[in-house]
């Protein structure tokens, strides 16, 4: 189920930004981990907003993302 994979996916990132020492890698290895992390960004931006429309519910939204009242209500 999508839990386990979102889950794991999390454990690993956080491990990956406590490991981060951007200093010791080249311009070449931070541009392409940066690209990395801008997927990654997208795919979790994709997941809020078709879950937001499920869960119809502005509040909750906002809570959970951390967003006004207005920008969830976007999402709704």
């Amino acid at each position: 189920m999508a839990f386990e994979h979102v889950e794991e996916a999390l454990a690993s990132l956080e491990k990956a930004n406590a490991e981060l020492e951007p200093e010791l890698l080249t311009t070449e290895m931070a541009r392409r981990l940066l690209h990395e992390y801008a997927k990654a960004k997208k795919l979790a931006a994709y997941g809020e907003a078709v879950l937001a429309r499920r869960i119809d519910d502005t509040a909750a939204v906002a809570r959970a993302t951390g967003t006004t009242m207005g920008a969830a209500k976007k999402n709704c």
